[in-house]
């Protein structure tokens, strides 16, 4: 399996406890829309367990963007701190990518996807894909959340769906609270 060196460009919050990581691009690095990397973590052998340096994530852009970026929920596992505490311009190894979750070939044949929490990662790929080529694909996306602060990439999903004939979300907050500040579809 190839091994790629990438660059920490940045990190940004895209929802509540959930950033997204920004990172340089290989130039001969290839990936499709929905596909996932391992993202490895170097820190000289001082690892417990191989999920202290090593974890999959979906590519959250586009195969035509000059970065690569993945989004994680922060949660307190050792690999996730790690990650959270390195500077920018740390050095780290992907993996080539893997994965196989392509729309159909047949433009005609409508999309339906459905995603809960940080598992949207791959769905804004495809999405994000399917409308920068122009895709006349009929697409939905039925998108579940606790809440609105924890939906990550809520905004930018319904701007989509506005710029976009196309493509519909039908996004729904599950948690206790969510009627009270949210207008749109609620539990499961």
């Amino acid at each position: 399996m190839r091994t790629y060196q990438v660059e920490l460009l940045g990190c940004t919050p895209v929802a509540d406890g959930t950033m997204e990581f920004q990172f340089s691009r290989p130039q001969d690095f290839v990936f499709a829309a929905g596909q996932a990397v391992d993202l490895v973590i170097d820190d000289e052998g001082q690892a417990q367990q191989v999920r202290d340096v090593r974890h999959a994530f979906s590519l959250v852009g586009t195969p035509a963007e000059q970065i690569l970026r993945i989004a994680t929920r922060v949660r307190e596992s050792n690999y996730k701190q790690k990650l959270l505490g390195l500077p920018i311009g740390s050095l780290l190894h992907i993996e080539e990518p893997f994965g196989n979750l392509p729309l159909d070939a047949d433009q005609q044949r409508a999309a339906v996807m459905l995603a809960g929490g940080i598992g949207i990662t791959p769905f804004m790929s495809i999405v994000r894909d399917a409308v920068q080529q122009g895709s006349q694909r009929q697409m939905v996306l039925f998108y579940a959340s606790r809440s609105v602060g924890e939906a990550a990439y809520l905004q930018q999903l319904q701007q989509l769906e506005q710029s976009c004939n196309n493509f519909r979300l039908v996004a729904s907050m599950t948690g206790a609270q969510a009627a009270e500040h949210w207008d749109g579809e609620t539990g499961y």
